[in-house]
């Protein structure tokens, strides 16, 4: 399994589609020249010099700290995660379950991923002081059967019902990961005058997993940065270009650092509500709460917020607004009335707008994906 935080993603030569991937290859350093150009350094003592990097090099970034400095860091939250798949484990309830416990300040999440398999995510308190480098990383099978062993006996201990129990039993591999939230959160994902070094996923917003959308928002930045170079860095015989690559990235930051700070905020605040389920005095008004919410909605609200986005819908939206901005600065000033919408396009306006409403009401309410 290669590790997010272990590699950077090369772009070495887009203009004849050639892209240059380096794997388990620690970032060490990256250095901005005044040709434009960028050199990274590996760990292992070799260099590449490339036009563009995509810093895609997970939660512990060395390419944000071209980006950002010392502006931000990483906190942790004070939960750990032991997260694991079971298999040759028949499914005993179908969905997904959030059991939690207010002895262990346990609390977890179970859910199918096969007829006879599924996963688990068992999250738990540990002090700031024993959260250490050790808390992250996978786990070999040895170590994941130990682990897994030893916090089974913890549930049984604490009472917790034997179908989430039996999955620790039948563990194939395990994921270790201490959760940590950045902060405060980027205000920009790019750096150097011709923003030629750009963040994607953990690297510019490291989740916590609470609503699930951890690997969904960086599959949205990656889609979102290729439908941009799609329209504005590609020319008219289909040859990529670093003309317009500025305002690619500039729209690119305009519509993904939203979406991922409220994608945060949502997880952050699932995160704090699994904690308080496990409180004795909590419980009871937080469950009818719970069990109202799903009544009415099918599932938690707070939950729709992953999904209920078209990453393609919002790049056009934000084209259509800076193709109109174009059309706006050609036009003399001296032309008044000139960019007065006909009745014909407003109305095209408006349709677009229902459009757009409709698509993302039937999106929150039935889980449409970004970007089907």
């Amino acid at each position: 399994m290669i590790e997010w935080r272990q590699f950077s993603f090369l772009l070495a030569r887009f203009g004849t589609v050639t892209l240059l991937f380096h794997f388990c290859k620690a970032t060490k350093d990256v250095v901005v020249r005044d040709d434009g150009l960028v050199d990274v350094l590996f760990e292992d003592g070799s260099q590449r010099t490339t036009q563009l990097l995509f810093g895609c090099d997970g939660a512990h970034s060395k390419v944000r700290e071209v980006v950002a400095g010392d502006a931000t860091s990483l906190e942790y939250t004070g939960v750990t995660c032991l997260m694991g798949i079971a298999e040759n484990c028949p499914i005993q309830q179908e969905g997904i379950s959030f059991p939690s416990s207010h002895t262990t300040g346990c609390h977890s999440v179970y859910f199918p991923t096969g007829p006879n398999e599924q996963c688990f995510q068992v999250h738990w308190p540990i002090p700031v002081e024993q959260a250490n480098s050790g808390n992250w990383g996978n786990l070999t099978d040895t170590m994941s059967k130990q682990e897994c062993q030893a916090l089974a006996k913890r549930l049984e201990q604490d009472g917790w019902h034997p179908r989430f129990i039996e999955p620790l039993n039948h563990v194939t591999h395990a994921v270790r990961v201490g959760f940590a939230l950045m902060k405060p959160s980027l205000k920009k994902w790019s750096y150097g005058k011709n923003k030629r070094v750009v963040l994607v996923g953990d690297a510019a917003h490291p989740p916590v997993p609470y609503i699930g959308q951890g690997a969904q928002m960086g599959i949205e930045d990656a889609g979102t940065m290729a439908w941009l170079l799609k329209k504005l860095c590609v020319d008219s015989k289909g040859n990529f270009t670093l003309e317009n690559f500025g305002k690619a990235v500039e729209l690119y930051e305009k519509i993904r650092i939203p979406r991922t700070s409220h994608i945060s905020e949502c997880s952050e605040e699932m995160g704090k509500m699994q904690e308080l389920r496990g409180d004795v005095d909590a419980r009871d008004s937080l469950e009818f709460m719970i069990q109202g919410e799903v009544m009415m909605n099918g599932a938690l609200p707070i939950m729709f917020q992953g999904v209920s986005h078209h990453y393609q819908k919002s790049v056009d939206r934000e084209l259509r607004k800076f193709e109109l901005e174009e059309q706006r600065n050609a036009v003399s000033v001296d032309m008044p009335g000139v960019l007065e919408p006909s009745d014909a396009e407003r109305k095209r306006n408006a349709q677009r707008e229902e459009e757009e409403m409709r698509e993302a009401f039937e999106a929150m309410m039935y889980g449409t994906v970004a970007g089907q």
